[in-house]
């Protein structure tokens, strides 16, 4: 019976702990941007599968922060970054002939403030996640 009670306490906190808001914050910036190609570009983050937040349209050359509000515990952090090209968004990917992956996948036991830095370096084809 007390180990009932046990499991039953514990599993009561770990609900209570997840419940609790926390905060992300997302930036992320191009670097070695070849002069003449500072496309349009946005990102999206997802928490769990779900889309929770887009930036707005920007060049690549401006850097940027995304706040997302969600709750503590752990999660899937998705960040996918789009580029403007020929009219139409399509995901930074080397699949799509970009130099760049941009996306970035993290499981993530998120506090109270969290933050995550994301760099595209144009020369480089993973980004570098901090």
């Amino acid at each position: 019976m007390k180990n009932l009670f046990l499991i039953l306490f514990v599993l009561a906190g770990t609900v209570a702990v997840a419940q609790k808001p926390a905060k992300l914050k997302v930036t992320y910036n191009f670097e070695n941007i070849v002069e003449g190609y500072d496309h349009q570009t946005k990102t999206e983050v997802y928490v769990d599968n779900k889309l929770v937040a887009t930036s707005k349209e920007h060049k690549q050359s401006e850097p940027t922060t995304i706040s997302v509000a969600t709750t503590r515990g752990m999660h899937n952090i998705k960040v996918v970054n789009y580029a403007y090209y020929n009219g139409q968004w399509e995901a930074r990917s080397t699949d799509n002939g970009y130099s760049t992956d941009g996306t970035v996948t993290k499981d993530w036991l998120l506090k109270k403030k969290n933050a995550l830095s994301v760099t595209y370096d144009l020369n480089q084809p993973d980004p570098v996640v901090k």
